[in-house]
């Protein structure tokens, strides 16, 4: 949210004089139009922040109700980066379910219908790549 605000009290706020043709004008920032867009901006990123934690509180909650030697199997599988994704295993099809639940959930909590996804077939690429996706965005 910085970086947007940064963006906007950079902008030059002066009033300067430029020849349009043969006509001299005065230019300036419309604030009322920056000041619209710099709200907008920081309202959608304080949104985004917010569905983030959430999607981090009910999947760190998933994780707790994991038995200590699941937790551990994850744990050394994809946040130590060593997977074995020569094979799905059970425990990793059941996160990537409730990985799926989750954002199923977050979406109809943001008052948005969510996209009705046929179930798939799992391959591993496609584990591997949304799990580090949901890992690396939660900052688990």
């Amino acid at each position: 949210m910085d970086e947007i605000s940064t963006i906007f009290y950079n902008q030059s706020f002066t009033t300067r004089v430029e020849q349009n043709g043969l006509q001299l004008m005065t230019v300036g920032v419309k604030i009322e139009d920056g000041v619209a867009e710099l709200v907008d901006s920081l309202a959608s990123k304080e949104k985004r922040v917010k569905s983030l934690i959430q999607k981090k509180r009910y999947f760190t909650e998933y994780l707790n109700t994991l038995t200590p030697r699941d937790k551990m199997q994850l744990i050394n599988e994809y946040l130590n980066a060593n997977p074995s994704f020569d094979e799905v295993d059970l425990l990793a099809e059941e996160v990537y379910r409730e990985i799926e639940e989750i954002e199923e959930a977050i979406t109809f909590m943001s008052g948005l219908e969510p996209d009705i996804i046929p179930p798939r077939e799992l391959d591993n690429q496609m584990l591997e790549d949304d799990f580090n996706y949901m890992i690396e965005a939660l900052g688990v």
